[in-house]
């Protein structure tokens, strides 16, 4: 379990350096400097780490985070978390056999998939290319046909996935059969908490991309699906989560329902806003009044939301509650408080974006590892193109020309 005093510190070193804490009134940040106080690791121990991580330094960051572990073991969680989005398996391993890591931690059971195999490739065949995206006038969802050994499966892109996803039916038709001992928890949209297993997928093609020993865990195949009166209306047989779609340059236009895929190029032009915080993609952006907004980029949201964070944040204490029951992997969760802002307008790069009638949602834990302001969902994107470039830290999202 994350220690979440060490948390809180983390959080409040990050929101003070990139401006987010709001000033002296904001209850939320004065409560985290009273818990980091309390906490026996110092914020200034992190702040190194967070600027690294800040400039997608990975690497060294990884190896301070090393060299803090032998100083404090509370940030064991930081480690395991950024090595398993670097993909140093064998590193993991190693941990797990000097018993530094339990061997039950799903970081850890990952490892273990990929021992004796080859770490997962994303290869570009061509530098570009383009895929329809499949429309649905219920689900909004950005949904790709993949073909793999010569089947037709339906995905959706979820930079809100931890981890890719296949449903059994998957699974049975390919012959993939998973090893019960590689079992994980996956986060769900609720609280409820779900066991899956890992294995992994043969070779396929996302436009120009080839994609090799692609780990997935594998779901119910109720879990995926949308029924009314016992039909299933909406064919989604997987998820294909961000360990894939960070290594591509995404341009989803959601007016013409395609998605463009590039291989990335290094720019230099831009100022990076689009950060990966030890599971989560988030996107700052900038509010004139409050300073800079932190927002989890989930593509596989339909609406965007704001937690109790943006409230409080911005002086909002009239709104009406009701009670509403989410639905996620593991089925119905419990009823949770929320309400409806009239609108909230979003400041990129390109462009202003004005989204209406956003949802508040404050009793689930949005965002694990930071304190932020809301979730991106794709009707950021409608009839706008929406582009994901994390090689250069890059999240925009510009209007169609008529």
């Amino acid at each position: 379990m994350f220690n979440r005093e060490l948390l809180i510190a983390y959080q409040l070193l990050f929101m003070c350096s990139q401006g987010l804490a709001a000033d002296s009134a904001d209850t939320t940040a004065n409560q985290a400097v009273m818990m980091a106080k309390s906490e026996s690791i110092k914020i200034e121990q992190l702040a190194d780490i967070y600027e690294l991580m800040k400039h997608a330094n990975f690497d060294k960051a990884e190896k301070a985070l090393e060299q803090l572990y032998q100083k404090d073991r509370q940030v064991l969680p930081l480690w395991v978390a950024l090595l398993t989005e670097l993909e140093r398996f064998d590193r993991l391993r190693e941990l797990v056999d000097e018993g530094i890591l339990d061997p039950g931690d799903d970081s850890a059971v990952l490892a273990l998939a990929y021992k004796n195999r080859s770490a997962p490739t994303l290869e570009f065949v061509a530098p570009q290319g383009q895929i329809p995206l499949e429309s649905h006038f219920l689900v909004t969802l950005p949904r790709a046909e993949v073909q793999i050994n010569g089947k037709t499966f339906y995905f959706v892109l979820d930079t809100g996935a931890s981890t890719n996803v296949i449903t059994q039916r998957v699974a049975d038709t390919l012959s993939i059969v998973a090893d019960k001992r590689h079992q994980v928890s996956i986060d769900t949209a609720t609280d409820n908490e779900v066991f899956a297993q890992v294995a992994i997928l043969p070779s396929f093609r996302l436009g120009p991309a080839e994609l090799r020993n692609q780990a997935a865990v594998i779901v119910d195949n109720e879990s995926l699906e949308q029924r009314i009166l016992g039909f299933n209306w909406y064919q989604l047989d997987g998820i294909i989560g961000w360990p894939v779609l960070k290594k591509m340059d995404l341009s989803f236009n959601f007016a013409e329902m395609t998605l463009a895929i590039q291989q990335p190029m290094k720019k230099t032009w831009k100022i990076p806003n689009l950060v990966w915080l030890f599971d989560d993609p988030m996107v700052l952006t900038h509010s004139r009044e409050k300073g800079s907004l932190l927002w989890f980029l989930d593509t596989g949201a339909m609406h965007s939301q704001v937690t109790e964070r943006y409230l409080v944040r911005h002086a909002i204490d009239n709104l009406e509650w009701k009670s509403k029951q989410f639905s996620g992997l593991g089925g119905k969760g419990k009823e949770e408080k929320t309400a409806n802002l009239e609108s909230i307008k979003f400041d990129f790069p390109s462009a202003k974006v004005n989204v209406e009638d956003i949802e508040v949602r404050v009793d689930h834990e949005d965002c694990k590892y930071s304190l932020c302001d809301g979730r991106i969902g794709v009707d950021i994107g409608n009839n706008r193109i929406m582009n994901i470039d994390f090689y250069n830290g890059l999240f925009d999202v510009w209007e169609i020309k008529q």
